[in-house]
């Protein structure tokens, strides 16, 4: 007896979301990192970063972040559809990202339950970036996860910013790189390696996986992906 299209159709979403959760995709080159590294003797100061590129950055040192014990998908906060602009922005920025291979597909939530477990999403909002004079320049996609769930805790109390320190560069910091690169050829094209991009399209990075614009680019492992789904609530699809 043959299965019935629904079936069918199950069957082949539990296989592709089954093969998105093993993938890992890093859009930076871990081979020319790997390379940089050894060329200048930094092996040993930066011994996991090769492994990370390759198989996921942990989200936090913490081992004992404990996995959801039941699927929470909250709503997004106001700001994300408080105007057509702005639920137009989140839809076309979500469309965006899966095509980039940013994010995997959007599945039926009990799909995502099928293959990963109980998952846990944070919510997600709409800022409008304005000039100093006020006039608004654009928009910025920004994931809440600071927000906590009934559970009393949220993602990031699981992370210690102290440990994952950040910072931001303006166009005189890279108008010095650049200089320096061109004072450096027998350096140049080990540089180009290491931040040479993967070619588009690129398979998906993690199914459920939507970072923030600052971390996207950099891939997280599988236990990982459950504290990481995406959902703007206007169909019942997860990313």
């Amino acid at each position: 007896m043959n299965a019935s299209p629904a079936v069918m159709e199950r069957t082949a979403l539990l296989r592709q979301c089954a093969e998105d959760r093993a993938r890992v995709v890093c859009q930076y080159n871990a081979d020319g990192f790997e390379h940089i590294l050894h060329l200048f003797n930094l092996t040993s100061t930066h011994p996991l970063l090769v492994h990370h590129l390759r198989n996921g950055f942990p989200m936090a040192r913490n081992p004992l972040i404990p996995l959801p014990s039941f699927t929470f998908l909250p709503s997004n906060h106001l700001s994300a559809s408080d105007t057509p602009e702005h639920k137009s922005f989140v839809i076309a920025y979500l469309n965006e990202e899966e095509h980039l291979g940013h994010v995997s597909v959007a599945y039926p939530e009990d799909i995502v339950q099928a293959c990963y477990g109980n998952i846990r999403s944070s919510p997600l909002g709409v800022i409008d970036k304005t000039t100093p004079l006020g006039e608004l320049q654009k928009y910025r996609l920004i994931t809440d996860g600071s927000h906590q769930g009934p559970d009393g805790y949220s993602i990031n109390d699981f992370i210690d910013s102290d440990e994952f320190p950040t910072q931001w560069h303006g166009v005189e910091n890279i108008a010095q790189l650049v200089s320096l690169e061109s004072h450096l050829p027998m350096y140049s094209n080990a540089m180009c390696m290491a931040h040479a991009r993967c070619p588009l399209p690129v398979p998906v990075a993690r199914c459920l996986c939507l970072l923030p614009v600052a971390r996207r680019l950099l891939p997280v492992p599988v236990a990982c992906s459950p504290f990481l789904a995406a959902c703007h609530h206007y169909t019942n699809m997860v990313f």
